[in-house]
């Protein structure tokens, strides 16, 4: 089979960035997982999102989280964020 190209397809996402705000942050993971902060002194800042029956994420400060198609949740860094992703 020869070599193809493919583009992503375009859809809008909902998106926080995690700065503290975990009252928002809930409202957006509600109802596919629940977000706690993390206090333990090596994890401090640090966001706990708890996902039913997948992976559970961690995010760092700054770090955004993201809500696509079929109600997924994802972590991705600023710096990559910035160059993926435009405001819909």
């Amino acid at each position: 089979m020869k070599k193809q190209k493919f583009r992503l397809k375009a859809y809008d996402v909902d998106v926080l960035q995690w700065m503290d705000n975990l009252d928002d942050i809930l409202e957006l993971c509600h109802p596919i997982g629940t977000c706690s902060e993390l206090e333990q002194p090596f994890l401090a800042g640090q966001l706990f999102i708890e996902l039913e029956g997948v992976n559970n994420l961690i995010a760092q400060p700054t770090d955004w989280i993201i809500r696509g198609p079929g109600l997924k949740l994802t972590i991705c860094k600023d710096e990559v964020f910035e160059s993926v992703y435009e405001k819909a």
